[in-house]
């Protein structure tokens, strides 16, 4: 009896082509989803760190979308030749964010202890 399997996978153990990513997804076109962080925005392009490597990618102001500043979180689309911010990821933002300053206010504690 045949087994029903959605339309998208493939139904015997063939490999597919597509690239492993951070968060294991992967498009039909052959472009991974990844997640990466706007290291910085200098003359009009944003550095982009994308995997635990933060391999940098250079991307057009022009070409975030709407809400994207140096710090954000962000979900990306990769392919081969080239790679779009498709979004914010707000949750981890604001987690990062979280612990940034954390992080500051140890330090902070820490300078305060030796008289700095």
């Amino acid at each position: 009896r045949p087994v029903d399997r959605p339309p998208d996978r493939p139904t015997d153990d063939r490999p597919t082509d597509h690239r492993p990513t951070d968060d294991g997804s992967a498009g039909g076109d052959g472009s991974a989803i990844a997640r990466g962080v706007v290291d910085r925005i200098v003359e009009g392009l944003a550095v982009v760190l994308v995997g635990d490597d933060e391999h940098e990618f250079e991307v057009p102001v022009a070409a975030l979308p709407r809400g994207v500043v140096e710090s954000s979180v962000v979900m990306v689309r990769m392919t081969d030749a080239s790679i779009e911010v498709l979004g914010v990821d707000d949750a981890a933002t604001a987690a990062a964010r979280e612990r940034a300053a954390g992080q500051r206010e140890r330090l902070r504690g820490r300078s305060r202890r030796f008289g700095r």
